[in-house]
């Protein structure tokens, strides 16, 4: 197996940068398939992070990487609730602060 590498990209920045490797695989130009399978595993890393619906459309999809601002919780598959939280919080955590 591989090793893998985690690429720190800004997560309100993960539309755009589909929508660019998207039309890089629609260019005129033209890729050959073995770029276009490259471009394609990074297309689906960022699907991972911000999930699309059937429509194209992130919606109500959110993770906690997905970039929406206004997103401070999720809720998972089996009606659990998830709350962000910020790095001070897990630390006055770890103390045994409130």
């Amino acid at each position: 197996m591989g090793v893998y590498a985690d690429l720190l990209i800004d997560s309100s920045r993960l539309k755009s940068l589909r929508e660019a490797l998207c039309l890089a695989q629609t260019h005129p130009s033209g890729l050959d398939t073995q770029q276009s399978a490259l471009i394609q595993l990074v297309i689906a890393q960022i699907d991972r992070h911000r999930p699309l619906g059937p429509d194209g459309k992130h919606g109500n999809r959110h993770t906690f990487t997905c970039g929406c601002d206004d997103e401070q919780s999720i809720t998972v598959d089996d009606g659990i609730s998830i709350r962000k939280v910020s790095e001070s919080e897990v630390l006055d955590e770890d103390r045994g602060m409130p």
